[in-house]
């Protein structure tokens, strides 16, 4: 039996919504200096599906409100606080 990943899971959630086209900057936490490599890798995948950046170590912009969402699904299931909004250039 194989099991399914967790970037399989944060799409899903993603997926099961509306979606809006735009750049969503997605804010994580671990607490501490926690900082699961798995998510890494797993966030990889995310990126791949939903066109992302990573900003900095812990800001992701993504480019649709499917893709935020997926990261922060993503974050959350490794145990990070997670905040998330669109953005504007100016």
């Amino acid at each position: 039996m194989v099991r399914e990943s967790k970037a399989s899971r944060a799409i899903e959630v993603a997926e099961d919504g509306d979606d809006e086209e735009g750049v969503f900057w997605v804010v994580y936490d671990f607490e501490g200096s926690r900082n699961p490599s798995k998510f890494y890798r797993n966030l990889e995948k995310v990126m791949a599906k939903y066109v992302g950046e990573r900003i900095q170590k812990s800001v992701v912009e993504m480019r649709s409100l499917r893709g935020a969402r997926a990261v922060g699904a993503l974050a959350r299931s490794y145990g990070a606080k997670v905040r998330w909004a669109k953005v504007q250039e100016i």
